[in-house]
């Protein structure tokens, strides 16, 4: 995790990661929906970190779903940290967003699922 909050660090960025966050409620609740709602919300692009304890999550649909509603599918990418596979098994619906992806050069770039032109990073967080 560490990584790759370093990683969205070099391009200008400020990761929220609610299990780190000491001002959750220890027990899940509907203060911790509004508290990540709220967050969400406020934040101009959403990354989710696809590892496998986030594939497990029963909160991650929920919380991309609150972001598809606010943000719509421009603003969202998914950072597979799991594999350079976009074939989400059981979660399909993954490829409805953008992914973030390195490229031969070594750049890292934001793609359309299908489209092998996309958007350098940079420039995807500037929008």
């Amino acid at each position: 995790m560490k990584k790759a909050v370093g990683f969205l660090a070099q391009f200008g960025q400020k990761t929220y990661i609610d299990w780190l966050d000491h001002s959750m409620p220890s027990r899940t609740s509907s203060e911790t929906a509004d508290k990540l709602k709220n967050r969400i919300t406020k934040s101009n692009k959403f990354v989710l970190l696809a590892t496998p304890k986030s594939l497990e999550s029963i909160w991650i649909p929920w919380e991309l779903g609150i972001a598809d509603g606010v943000k719509g599918l421009e603003r969202i990418a998914i950072l597979p940290l799991v594999n350079n596979d976009t074939n989400w098994d059981e979660r399909e619906y993954y490829g409805l967003y953008n992914y973030i992806e390195q490229v031969s050069d070594g750049r890292w770039g934001v793609f359309k699922q299908g489209e092998s032109t996309g958007v350098p990073l940079e420039s995807w967080f500037e929008v």
